[in-house]
């Protein structure tokens, strides 16, 4: 067997191993961008609600999902679910403030949303731990103070 041939062999191969990939199933897609726009839409509520937990809450969900896990939002809450499920309720909230006339994908929209949101979130619950801390600290600080002066004064 030549050297050329050897090659061809190993390329053949190679082509072989190669699988065909399914396309890659999108949470976020023009279905959910579609579902938003006709939810607004509606009247019934209970096609809306349909519509809602069936197309979009999943796509709502793992758009939070991803954002908490890439930018590590939940550092400074009592549970991940919890932030989950408060920014969700939030999206849910603005969903009457999409304008499709505008052309802009709903993705970018309440990604965007969701980011803000979770960014004012952390910044807001960071503020209470530094305040807690500093008026802790300084009930500690007055606290010794007095414990000072007691032992003074029965000195």
């Amino acid at each position: 067997m030549t050297r050329k041939e050897k090659i061809e062999k190993v390329q053949s191969k190679k082509r072989e191993r190669v699988k065909k990939v399914d396309p890659v199933k999108l949470y976020f897609n023009s279905d959910t961008q579609r579902a938003i726009v006709e939810f607004q839409s509606l009247l019934e509520r209970k096609e809306r609600e349909r519509l809602y937990i069936h197309e979009i809450l999943p796509a709502f969900q793992k758009l939070v999902e991803n954002l908490i896990n890439i930018h590590k939002f939940a550092g400074l809450y009592d549970s991940y679910d919890d932030l989950k499920n408060d920014c969700v309720n939030f999206l849910f909230e603005t969903i009457g403030k999409f304008d499709d006339s505008r052309g802009s994908n709903a993705f970018s929209y309440f990604n965007v949303v969701a980011k803000n949101w979770l960014i004012i979130k952390t910044k807001q619950k960071s503020q209470k731990i530094k305040t807690l801390t500093s008026h802790y600290q300084l009930e500690q600080a007055k606290f010794e103070l007095l414990m000072n002066q007691i032992y003074w004064y029965l000195s």
